[in-house]
């Protein structure tokens, strides 16, 4: 199943929102296939299982995933385009078996506090504009760049240190550090 299969199919968008609201798809799921500007939200209780979901699969697409109180059930893929995962929840969303792979962007939106601890071999950005986003299992090594703005918390997981492959930016403001990070 796709959202945007080609370069003429741009600005689609699905959402999936509300409890007991679900779409189920049987193998892969692709946000981006060659078009941009495509997006899927799943919000307040809706939820999105696939085998896999892959975002941005060509040089030149896009696609954007929106966490807006909602959960998704599949291993999470970035390809060669502009892959985006914005958390915008403003509760707590624990993505603890979540197997996110590629070099996409991780954004921290909402208010409320992401945890990503899962097995993943994520090497993007990671950008903390609000709330608070904690890394730990393979989250917390090779990240290319993480920015932390003014109203963002940044923390590593309990016992866990973060491994940065690039840049550290603190825009606004001073941060205390309660982990090692590398």
């Amino acid at each position: 199943s796709y959202i945007g299969s080609d370069a003429a199919s741009s600005n689609n968008s699905v959402l999936v929102t509300g409890p007991g609201s679900s779409w189920f798809v049987a193998n892969d799921l692709t946000l981006g296939y060659a078009g941009s500007g495509n997006s899927l939200t799943v919000s307040d209780g809706g939820t999105v299982s696939a085998a896999s979901l892959n975002i941005a699969s060509q040089l030149g697409s896009g696609g954007t995933l929106n966490f807006e109180g909602g959960t998704v059930n599949a291993r999470i893929q970035f390809g060669a385009g502009a892959g985006v995962i914005n958390f915008k929840q403003t509760n707590a969303l624990a993505l603890s078996s979540a197997v996110i792979m590629g070099s996409g962007t991780l954004r921290q939106l909402g208010t409320g506090t992401t945890t990503l601890s899962g097995s993943s071999l994520f090497t993007g950005a990671v950008q903390v504009s609000s709330g608070k986003l904690v890394l730990g299992g393979t989250f917390s090594s090779g990240i290319s760049n993480i920015t932390v703005s003014t109203g963002g918390t940044l923390q590593a997981a309990s016992g866990q240190s973060i491994t940065l492959n690039g840049m550290l930016n603190f825009q606004g403001r001073s941060e205390e550090h309660t982990s090692e990070l590398q």
